[in-house]
C-alpha cells in the first residue's frame, strides 16, 4: 500500500496515499512535511476512493 508517513521524529503519523487529495502533504498531527512511502497491509475497504 502507497502511503504518506510524518517525517517528524517526534510522530508516527501515516495515512494512505489514495485517501489524500494532494501529491503531497503535511501531517495533520504536527504539520511536518510527509514522504512516500510503501507498507504492507491487511485488506480493508477504501472509503474514499477516487
Amino acid at each position: 500500500m502507497k502511503i504518506w508517513e510524518c517525517k517528524s521524529e517526534e510522530w508516527n503519523g501515516w495515512m494512505r496515499k489514495n485517501s489524500s487529495y494532494q501529491n503531497h502533504q503535511k501531517c495533520p498531527l504536527c504539520d511536518h512535511k510527509m514522504r512516500a512511502e510503501e507498507r504492507l497491509l491487511d485488506a480493508s475497504p477504501n472509503l474514499h476512493p477516487k
